[in-house]
């Protein structure tokens, strides 16, 4: 058996893009570090785009989390896929869909 199933079975890791011209705003940062199924969360700047990851503790049932995203002024936004991996099994990755959004102000 692959030892990895077991710890993967129990943790998941989330990435998601912050979009170009935009901020994770800081009530969603801290919003995740309370969430009760969170174990985890980091902001990795390291690349070219900076990407949120957490990683959950609690696989019982489906979770929500909501992210705020900040910007100024109108622009084209593309969020990127989110992507979910089990912790060290990262082929059996998967990805949401790519959205673009227009805002006006």
């Amino acid at each position: 058996s692959d030892w990895r199933f077991q710890e993967a079975s129990r943790s998941l890791m989330i990435e998601v893009p912050v979009p170009a011209s935009l901020e994770l705003s800081e009530a969603s940062f801290w919003g995740l570090k309370q969430h009760p199924a969170v174990r985890h969360v980091e902001l990795n700047t390291a690349g070219s785009r900076p990407v949120l990851g957490f990683f959950l503790s609690s696989l019982e049932k489906p979770q929500v989390f909501d992210l705020e995203f900040n910007g100024q002024g109108p622009s084209n936004v593309t969020a990127g896929a989110a992507r979910v991996l089990p912790m060290y099994q990262p082929e059996h990755a998967v990805a949401a869909a790519v959205k673009r959004v227009a805002v006006q102000v």
